[in-house]
């Protein structure tokens, strides 16, 4: 959509100050540079604190072993790629919630469950 029109906008304001009524538009912050997520039990968070709800992978190897594994990668948002995600997911608590930790805990956890707690750590 054109700016000025209802609805998410083709392209994003630019960093700034505007004068925003908040009754008339709801403006959804999505940050355009890297960020940290963490899956690490027990590690500070950024200010953003998308990663408040994340916690240790828990896997399961094929010989009954249960570690856990802590992980953390940056997640870069393209400034023209932020209407996409504001588009998709409405904010990027949501993203991560519910996107982004299904997909990265998935992996690993099948991965672990075809080897055992020897090849794991060898192939890490």
């Amino acid at each position: 959509m054109q700016q000025g029109q209802r609805g998410v906008w083709a392209v994003p304001l630019q960093p700034g100050k505007y004068a925003i009524n908040p009754l008339a538009q709801d403006v959804k912050l999505v940050p355009t540079t890297n960020f940290q997520l963490r899956w690490i039990q027990d590690s500070p968070t950024d200010v953003h604190k998308f990663d408040a709800n994340l916690s240790e992978i828990r896997l399961i190897t094929r010989d009954a072993f249960e570690p856990s594994l802590p992980l953390s990668i940056v997640v870069p948002i393209a400034q023209d790629d932020a209407p996409f995600v504001v588009q998709q997911f409405a904010e990027i608590g949501r993203l991560v919630d519910q996107t982004l930790d299904p997909m990265v805990s998935a992996w690993p956890r099948h991965a672990a469950q075809e080897m055992t707690l020897i090849e794991l750590v060898s192939r890490r």
